[in-house]
């Protein structure tokens, strides 16, 4: 076991420990629960505030230009058929010059190869299909093949995505300001209405990119660039690709959350991150509770490391950034800590009313924070109750399940 590993397991420790200390000091519970109703409303009134200001900015209409050549890089491994083949339809139907290249990062499915195998029958000499011997990881495969791109407008796509014609030029064109380093698409949800557990992944990645990182995206400062399509130009990235390629910050060596540190790379060296709200790419959501629960805690690891790693230069480089970031991963522990109080509370009171108050404050809060969603998506509202269970009975329990795995390697969805 190693120290950051020690170190996260002795924090998660801790957090089991403050209830016991809170009912037991009445005082420091006061206090403490004060802090916490602050913290969480000034997030809410921050995010708005962010968010009202870029949709207010006046932004030039981008003129798009259609003669522009880029490269498109698609790592894939063990994809099924029908998602590969879909993707690269939608690839090669998109306007512009392009150049298209597979890195195949060592799949062992015999569906991923028939699929390699099909593509090259179809497209020929217009798709360069890369073959490694063994599974190294998406960014070892993304940058043998970013180093084979022939155009400097670059392009890493997600082998599960489907991309509407304009996307990849929506995408590049911003490019051409030298101060932008990565673009990123507006996710939609393919297969949204596939059942609840779809619909309100629907929901929750309309808070994501619309308000999360709309927001920030606004001001050249979003804290992830999704990896489902991401816009960059060649001759800046390559700089940086042996930190990329190194351990992550901390000395942790996951395979997982490429983007969100290729992100933070980006806005360390004072380039802007941005979203292309009309840049639209489709994906596919886990269609079941455990898949989607595996998926948030792959997430949520990478937060973590990600979310420490943006604290240590964004106090120098934007300080939204750094209160924002600061904010963003103080709230879920302090959120435990606050319920796990309650609940021991009411157990040694007896007084279990209370943990039917506060499951009703916990949703209408939610209701305060989605108002956006609320005004813009009204579809959306029925599943904001729902998902407020789902995020207070499992998925924000899995911050403190990512501590104790922080040091994990494995891919965890595979």
């Amino acid at each position: 076991m190693r120290i950051q590993q020690i170190v996260s397991i002795l924090f998660a420790l801790f957090l089991l420990i403050c209830p016991f200390i809170l009912v037991y000091f009445h005082e420091v519970w006061s206090v403490f629960s004060s802090i916490y109703v602050i913290i969480a409303v000034s997030f809410i009134w921050l995010s708005m505030s962010l968010l009202f200001i870029v949709d207010m900015k006046k932004v030039k209409a981008r003129i798009m230009d259609l003669t522009m050549e880029y490269s498109v890089v698609i790592p894939c491994y063990n994809e099924s058929y029908d998602t590969l083949t879909q993707c690269i339809t939608s690839v090669m139907d998109s306007r512009g010059r392009k150049q298209v290249i597979i890195a195949n990062d060592g799949s062992t499915s015999q569906e991923t190869k028939d699929a390699l195998i099909t593509i090259k029958n179809t497209y020929g000499g217009f798709i360069d299909i890369l073959n490694f011997e063994e599974n190294r990881g998406k960014k070892f495969a993304q940058i043998d093949a970013i180093k084979q791109c022939k155009y400097d407008y670059c392009i890493t796509l997600d082998s599960d995505t489907i991309v509407e014609q304009d996307t990849f030029l929506k995408l590049v064109n911003p490019l051409k300001n030298n101060e932008i380093g990565l673009t990123n698409v507006n996710v939609k949800i393919k297969n949204k209405n596939k059942n609840l557990m779809t619909k309100m992944q629907e929901l929750h990645n309309y808070g994501a990119f619309m308000i999360g990182r709309k927001s920030l995206g606004g001001l050249g400062i979003m804290n992830c660039a999704s990896g489902i399509g991401i816009g960059f130009r060649k001759s800046t990235f390559i700089d940086f690709a042996k930190e990329y390629l190194d351990k992550r910050p901390f000395g942790f060596d996951c395979k997982f959350g490429e983007d969100r540190y290729m992100t933070n790379i980006m806005l360390k060296n004072r380039y802007k991150v941005i979203m292309i709200e009309d840049a639209i790419a489709h994906t596919f959501v886990p269609e079941t509770l455990v898949s989607f629960v595996k998926q948030q805690l792959r997430w949520k690891i990478s937060g973590i490391i990600e979310g420490i790693h943006v604290l240590t230069f964004s106090w120098k480089t934007s300080i939204t950034l750094f209160i924002y970031s600061l904010l963003n991963i103080m709230l879920p522990f302090m959120c435990q800590v606050v319920i796990l109080t309650i609940i021991l509370s009411s157990i040694l009171s007896g007084e279990y009313i209370n943990l039917l108050y506060f499951a009703i404050v916990i949703i209408m809060a939610t209701l305060v924070r989605d108002t956006v969603i609320i005004l813009e998506e009204r579809r959306l509202i029925k599943y904001i109750v729902p998902y407020s269970i789902l995020n207070l009975t499992v998925l924000l329990w899995l911050w403190w399940f990512a501590l104790w795995r922080i040091d994990e390697k494995s891919w965890i969805t595979r």
